[in-house]
């Protein structure tokens, strides 16, 4: 059966007009995960109801549907010259339209903007991952109240041993498919798009606890974690660092916080937790700095 991909992510053109051999990582009621022999590496296969995410293809409901169901855990794929054979599919990505997940250029905080997001997020009383919410987050001087916090702020903050510290706490924590502790890092690196304090020898140390033995999180989080680190980010990340370049709407802001929170179940509570507290820890040692 021969079908024509919708979407996919340009930072995977290399990959699909070439030649490998994958496998299925993972299939869900909604999406199927490829993973390449190495197993360093994911393709995630969803319809168009998801946001554009790193290293994705995107397919029509109804091809989706019948991957799903002809689909298992462990089945070969194979790529090859703009096409991906997942079973009997035959998936074509010639002629299918394109998105960049990878984020580029330089962003500046607009002062006015992050006012609105915080404005907006200290009424957010949903729960995230780690049972408490954006409304309760507090001062910088408040951040040992919470040992996920404090984490953050070894990372932030800390020396190299510190930040190593930090990154033990928080990798893999939580439950689910993504933990809330690797959500909460994503957004932390979100948050150091417009500040870059987080130097080379911070990712390099996070990229070896994510590939490194013993496994401490889920395949699909070393993914996005490893995403994040060549900055490509999901759709709704865009948006935020969008508008908060730029002097927004108090509606602007909102949608795209809302955008975030419907990630998962407390995914992009997690990720805005992380970025949030990011953004008031980096602020305030600019504060500090600027005297």
């Amino acid at each position: 059966m021969f079908e024509k991909a919708v979407l996919f992510d340009e930072a995977l053109r290399e990959t699909l007009f070439s030649t490998s051999e994958w496998s299925v990582q993972s299939v869900f009621d909604k999406s199927i995960n490829l993973q390449n022999e190495k197993k360093n590496e994911l393709i995630l296969v969803c319809g168009l109801d998801y946001p554009k995410l790193p290293q994705a293809i995107y397919v029509e409901k109804e091809c989706l549907q019948t991957l799903i169901k002809t689909t298992m855990k462990n089945d070969s794929v194979e790529i090859a010259d703009g096409w991906v054979r997942i079973g009997n599919t035959q998936l074509s990505l010639h002629n299918s339209d394109h998105y960049s997940s990878v984020f580029e250029g330089e962003s500046k905080l607009n002062s006015a903007s992050v006012e609105k997001l915080f404005h907006y997020l200290h009424q957010v009383t949903d729960l995230n991952g780690f049972s408490f919410s954006l409304s309760e987050l507090g001062y910088a001087k408040d951040f040992n109240s919470r040992w996920e916090l404090d984490a953050l702020k070894k990372i932030a903050c800390g020396n190299e041993r510190e930040q190593t510290s930090g990154l033990d706490y928080l990798l893999g924590r939580g439950k689910g498919l993504t933990p809330s502790g690797d959500d909460m890092l994503i957004g932390c690196l979100a948050a150091d798009l417009f500040y870059k304090r987080l130097n080379s020898i911070f990712k390099e140390t996070l990229k070896l606890k994510l590939y490194g033995e013993p496994v401490r999180t889920t395949t699909v989080s070393i993914h996005y974690l490893n995403c994040a680190l060549q900055k490509k980010w999901n759709e709704p990340i865009h948006h935020l660092i969008q508008v908060l370049s730029k002097e927004s709407t108090e509606n602007e802001i909102e949608e795209v916080i809302q955008s975030i929170i419907r990630i998962g179940h407390t995914s992009g509570l997690d990720m805005l937790t992380g970025f949030a507290a990011t953004i008031m820890l980096f602020g305030k040692i600019k504060e500090e700095e600027n005297g």
